[in-house]
């Protein structure tokens, strides 16, 4: 029996259609439709894709990896538009900001971050400590506040504007 992958989708809602994917095999993958069909391989990391989403207004596409790479895409052609290595460890999470404008992604090197969310310039950093138990591994951006989860069970909650 082949082991199972695990694999990242995220849907853009408005016309044109569009269906991004990323997994375990390095491949960011974008799709067409409907009915939805493989348009292209938008970008090849050197490690897993943890997370890939659609922009709230549906204009871009991200992809965060193992690599410590956060990669923007075009959300209509899936061409890439631009890619920074923004940690120093395994990006587990990276979500957009409800106005499409930053993007927030939680990592293995214990911090999140807030990046522009079209050239991924690092707009805010918080650090959460030095153990292991502090690996951010999960964020979600709830309308002017963000949330990060770290490794210790620590739900934190900060100011989108002053984290």
């Amino acid at each position: 029996m082949p082991a199972a992958v695990r694999a990242q989708v995220s849907f853009k809602s408005s016309r044109p259609f569009r269906v991004c994917t990323g997994s375990e095999d390095f491949a960011v993958n974008f799709y067409s439709g409907p009915p939805f069909k493989f348009t292209s391989t938008a970008a090849k990391h050197s490690n897993f894709v943890n997370a890939v989403a659609f922009s709230p207004d549906g204009t871009k596409f991200l992809s965060a990896a193992s690599d410590m790479f956060v990669r923007l895409f075009d959300g209509k052609e899936g061409t890439q538009l631009a890619e920074g290595k923004v940690h120093k460890g395994t990006v587990y999470q990276a979500v957009w900001s409800p106005d499409s404008s930053r993007i927030l992604t939680a990592s293995a090197d214990k911090s999140i971050k807030v990046l522009d969310g079209t050239t991924l310039e690092e707009k805010h950093s918080v650090d959460f400590g030095k153990t292991p138990l502090h690996m951010a591994v999960g964020c979600a951006w709830a309308a002017s506040q963000l949330v990060a989860y770290t490794l210790n069970g620590t739900m934190h909650i900060f100011d989108a504007d002053n984290p």
